[in-house]
């Protein structure tokens, strides 16, 4: 079974490899643990911001009702 903080980096991996891929490059092409950790955390900030701001949104319309 795979343990959540592992799924979690999986996740996180999958969407850093997706906007590499968009650009032109992948994730495989990077190698130097500073610089995955950096993009790492650059694709968990952005994705927390993400769920940040539907969440706020939800909130909203949830209060126009």
């Amino acid at each position: 079974m795979t343990k959540p903080k592992q799924r979690n980096n999986d996740i996180v991996d999958a969407h850093l490899d997706a906007v590499l891929k968009a650009s032109g490059s992948a994730l495989r092409n990077y190698s130097m643990q500073g610089t995955l950790n950096a993009m790492r955390d650059a694709m968990r900030h952005a994705m927390d911001a993400a769920v940040e701001h539907d969440r706020k949104l939800r909130d909203k319309s949830g209060a126009e009702k």
